[in-house]
């Protein structure tokens, strides 16, 4: 039997929307602030709104300024993305290395970033997530995802690992994956879904994992 739930599948700390949210009720064009001004008006008032012991709180403040000033950097050069990818996953990034995004995680981040500034993925950024599918050993995307595929893979794989996939869904966390590659890949699709689902319940926040 393959597990469908991935093991890096946690519910972040702070909530990118949530977060922006609460930014947007007490702090004003913070988009446009300086970002130690917004981490400090952060700290001294959020309470138990926020949760001020994230390591990647800060890094999560800038990557939202980043989304709703400059959203087309974001969906357009891969570096940016994947930092600020990794900081709404509640993820420390390292802006000296690459740091790979799992696919859920792309997942998330596209799904945050459809919410707050809704724009179609740029080439270079579409490119990047179809090579985190390809490394994940994925021939597909689902949710957020589901409009990039792994061009070297064969339609008709796609679409048997997309019925077991939907066959899957159907049975939910109960379901039960065999060996054969069509249903290993369809458990790490399931997987993504329910990552984004536990994201979904921890924010009140309907429709993620269908985005």
């Amino acid at each position: 039997m393959i597990p469908l739930v991935d093991a890096m599948s946690e519910r972040v700390r702070n909530h990118p929307l949530r977060l922006k949210q609460w930014l947007d009720a007490h702090a004003p064009g913070w988009e446009a602030w300086e970002l130690d001004a917004v981490l400090h008006l952060v700290q001294t008032t959020a309470d138990d709104a926020v949760d001020l012991e994230d390591p990647a709180l800060s890094d999560l403040i800038g990557a939202l300024q980043l989304l709703r000033a400059q959203s087309e950097r974001f969906r357009e050069e891969w570096e940016l993305f994947e930092n600020a990818a990794h900081a709404f996953n509640g993820n420390v990034p390292d802006f000296t290395v690459a740091q790979p995004l799992s696919p859920a995680e792309a997942a998330f981040a596209v799904h945050v970033a459809r919410q707050l500034a809704p724009a179609d993925l740029g080439y270079e950024v579409r490119a990047y997530i179809e090579a985190v599918l390809h490394a994940a050993g994925l021939s597909q995307g689902v949710g957020p995802l589901e409009a990039i595929h792994d061009r070297s893979s064969h339609p008709h794989r796609r679409e048997q690992v997309k019925a077991r996939y939907e066959e899957l869904l159907r049975l939910g966390e109960e379901a039960e994956a065999g060996e054969s590659a069509p249903d290993v890949e369809a458990a790490r699709l399931l997987a993504i879904t329910l990552y984004l689902q536990d994201q979904e319940e921890a924010a009140g926040e309907p429709g993620a994992a269908h985005a």
